[in-house]
């Protein structure tokens, strides 16, 4: 093979394609964040998770209930019927929010994931998770 000008050029352009390729590839990952409502985090996440939203929002509905069973449950189901559409989507979400850290396995919060393969614990900074576990996915890490 004959090397001219285009052909190192050429394989330098192919280099360089293939090097931002592989960061923008890199790039790509599932950031998801779990956190207590309290909590926040530095960084563009996915989707953000809270974990104790469910609790709270439970906590909310149950607030001056009476201590005898059936006056409890008449205004009980009274207010979960006058739930607004937000409510219920407030629910939805914090539902879904438990049921995810249940699937990961999630043991305290903050909790980063990515792609559903590495958890970073107790770091606030998006970023500074993702270093570590670009780090773990270079030593090997599945």
């Amino acid at each position: 093979m004959k090397i001219t000008p285009f052909t190192i050029a050429r394989n330098l352009s192919l280099g360089v394609f293939a090097s931002l390729w592989c960061f923008a590839a890199q790039a790509q990952e599932v950031v998801e964040v779990f956190l207590l409502s309290n909590q926040s985090v530095v960084g563009t996440a996915n989707t953000v998770y809270v974990v104790d939203a469910l609790h709270n929002a439970t906590e909310r509905l149950s607030v001056d209930l009476p201590n005898t069973p059936a006056e409890a449950k008449k205004i009980a189901e009274a207010r979960l019927k006058a739930l607004t559409a937000q409510d219920k989507e407030v629910l939805k979400q914090a539902s879904t929010s438990v049921i995810r850290a249940a699937e990961y396995k999630i043991v305290k919060v903050p909790a980063i994931v990515f792609d559903g393969k590495g958890v970073i614990y107790g770091i606030a900074d998006i970023e500074q998770a993702r270093v570590m576990y670009r780090s773990w996915r270079a030593r090997g890490g599945s």
